[in-house]
């Protein structure tokens, strides 16, 4: 009797466990378009020059989504890990809101380079949670693209910001030719 009684408190604690780690994760909006059911839902990818990182060369495109009479765009950037890649999907108003952001990080950024602090970091987060941030640290400092907070290995280094500023204007400049 025993046992059973630790075997049914184990299963309660683990599907309450998993349930609790569900609820924790955030759906994206790319998530939510591709999860459409009674639709077919057409992908389209237009490759995009990869980033150069820190560390290794990070493979980006557009990703177009078609479903029924609704067109999205997302810019993705792919980080391999160690067992899987690791894809970030930046919606277009995300990414033009990324933009935005990243002209006052790189504004920041000069400013806190000067600062005595032994680490400071700054960064901005998208509507789906990808994030565009630097941080400096005595004197090895480094930006990144962290693309999921839900998997290890998802991030993206890159020495510059221009880099990434470049990077961010090639996809919205393919997103508006793809839309004429």
């Amino acid at each position: 009797m025993k046992k059973m009684m630790v075997l049914l408190v184990v299963m309660i604690m683990s599907v309450v466990s998993s349930f609790a780690q569900s609820q924790d994760k955030k759906e994206t909006s790319y998530d939510q378009f591709i999860s459409q059911s009674g639709k077919i839902i057409s992908f389209l990818d237009y490759k995009l020059p990869p980033i150069r990182g820190a560390y290794s060369t990070y493979e980006c495109k557009i990703r177009v989504l078609k479903a029924g009479d609704k067109t999205t765009y997302y810019y993705q950037v792919a980080v391999k890990g160690k067992y899987s890649d690791v894809v970030g999907s930046i919606e277009e108003n995300d990414l033009n809101e990324m933009a935005k952001a990243l002209d006052s990080l790189l504004i920041m950024y000069i400013q806190d380079k000067k600062t005595p602090a032994d680490y400071m970091e700054n960064k901005y987060v998208t509507n789906d949670g990808v994030e565009l941030g630097y941080y400096i640290s005595g004197s090895d400092s480094s930006w990144y693209l962290g693309l999921s907070k839900y998997k290890s290995d998802s991030t993206a280094f890159i020495k510059d910001g221009e880099i990434i500023k470049i990077a961010i204007k090639m996809a919205q400049d393919k997103i508006k030719t793809l839309k004429q």
